[in-house]
């Protein structure tokens, strides 16, 4: 349910989709319990956006790999 409902956002064509995928790594990182939801609605967003282009390229994915690079590089500075 909560799936569905996330992917009837359409987060992928928000203005603010930076801010979601901050929010869900943070959730992520902070609640590590619910670390497979957050993941198969990330899945799922990759999944729909997939299907529904011809390049089979996802802003969603490409975001989230970015924002995870950045925190990566903070976190590892040395």
């Amino acid at each position: 349910a909560l799936t569905k409902e996330f992917l009837d956002l359409k987060v992928h064509e928000s203005p603010q989709l930076d801010e979601v995928i901050s929010i869900i790594v943070e959730h992520t990182i902070n609640q590590p319990e619910l670390c497979p939801q957050f993941l198969t609605m990330c899945r799922e967003q990759v999944f729909m956006e997939f299907n529904k282009s011809e390049q089979r390229f996802s802003l969603f994915l490409d975001r989230l790999l970015r924002f995870s690079h950045k925190m990566f590089c903070q976190h590892f500075k040395t």
